[in-house]
């Protein structure tokens, strides 16, 4: 017992000494506590939303207003959702939804109140929506729910009235995997290409194998590309990797040409891990030995799930919070596979990811050269 003592006493002292780990261990569990703690504590608010109101009167009735006016007036009043546009055309609506403008679009019918009043059932309100963030979906629809009853119960009115669902990007409806792979992807890129990065350069600079090519006649930059090129072999086995069980086992739905999209995820995803690894080698001089290294990639790692959309929609993070899901690469990595996976869109619909990782690679790529201290013998 004496000699287990003594040993647990040395690893205290031996981690007492290195402040570094010691400020880590203190401030990791903290930080990443607040985080999830912010970002899991509320519902999706002020998810956009487009209506096209046709119910503006009842004939026979003009002293009384209209059911479609009603909700529309209860729907302004809910958090939930934010009413970014009025159309008077269903087709204009919709295609906001197609460019992202929009969550979903709402079409409420020219009958609707005549038919809610008489009591019969032969009409009905059409959502069209985004189904690729599920609880967004959920805050719409109750928001919808909520508003409706309420304006009909305001009239004494019956309610049989239908809410029909039609889907922006295919009729098969996604499931639990097929919703969340994109975060799944993006997340486990992030983190695994982070930690292996970083664990393979501080070991090298740990046994000195780095010095030893700084006197061989290459360059820095041959250097550095060629320890790139050796990573993002690594992260395209992760993403393979990660492709094939959710294609062979789960029948994931991949909307649009499958080896389309297929190709066009694989070529996104290595932009985002081309900036992870640009990421390690800026971090890799930060990290003295292995164990600050296997530190460093879950601080980079959990903070960016919290905020970046993977757990819970941005638009559940508090006001506050939502400005930093932008500045975090994990943000556009999940939004660019949404569009690709969920949505079946090409290039076109995620040029504003591609050029917010191209930021962040060419960022991290001049933070490694800058603080790549060795010269060329």
């Amino acid at each position: 017992m004496k000699a287990s003592v003594a040993i647990a006493i040395r690893i205290i002292r031996q981690l007492s000494r290195d402040r570094r780990t010691i400020g880590m261990l203190v401030m990791v569990p903290i930080v990443i506590t607040l985080l999830f703690g912010f970002a899991l504590q509320g519902e999706t608010i002020n998810n956009p939303i487009a209506i096209v109101n046709q119910d503006t009167s009842i004939d026979g009735i003009p002293q009384i207003q209209a059911i479609g006016i009603l909700t529309v007036d209860n729907l302004r009043q809910d958090e939930r959702v934010v009413i970014e546009a009025e159309y008077n055309d269903w087709e204009q609506a919709k295609q906001a939804v197609l460019d992202l403008e929009v969550r979903a679009a709402i079409l409420l019918p020219e009958n609707l109140s005549e038919v809610l009043i008489n009591g019969e059932n032969s009409t009905s309100i059409v959502v069209f929506l985004d189904d690729t963030e599920p609880s967004v979906v959920s805050s719409i629809m109750a928001a919808l729910n909520e508003a409706l009853n309420k304006a009909i119960e305001s009239l004494g009115a019956k309610f049989p009235v239908k809410v029909e669902k039609r889907l922006a990007w295919g009729d098969e409806p996604l499931k639990g995997l097929d919703v969340s792979l994109p975060g799944v992807m993006g997340y486990v890129i992030m983190f695994l290409v982070l930690l292996l990065s970083l664990l393979l350069l501080v070991r090298e600079d740990i046994e000195g194998t780095k010095a030893r090519f700084y006197a061989a006649p290459v360059t820095k930059r041959e250097i550095m590309a060629g320890y790139v090129l050796g990573m993002t072999f690594f992260a395209f086995l992760i993403v393979g990797s990660v492709f094939a069980i959710s294609i062979l086992i789960f029948d994931i739905v991949i909307r649009g040409n499958f080896f389309v999209q297929l190709t066009l995820a694989f070529a996104f995803l290595t932009l985002f891990a081309f900036g992870t690894i640009m990421l390690a080698l800026l971090l890799s001089k930060l990290a003295r030995n292995e164990f600050q290294a296997v530190q460093m990639a879950p601080l980079i790692a959990l903070p960016s799930m919290a905020v970046s959309g993977f757990l819970v929609p941005i638009e559940t993070l508090p006001n506050y919070m939502q400005p930093f899901s932008w500045i975090i690469p994990l943000t556009y990595a999940i939004e660019g596979l949404k569009s690709i996976l969920s949505r079946g869109l090409g290039i076109d619909a995620i040029l504003e990811q591609i050029f917010a990782l191209a930021i962040y690679s060419l960022v991290s790529f001049v933070g490694a050269m800058f603080v790549t201290r060795e010269t060329v013998a």
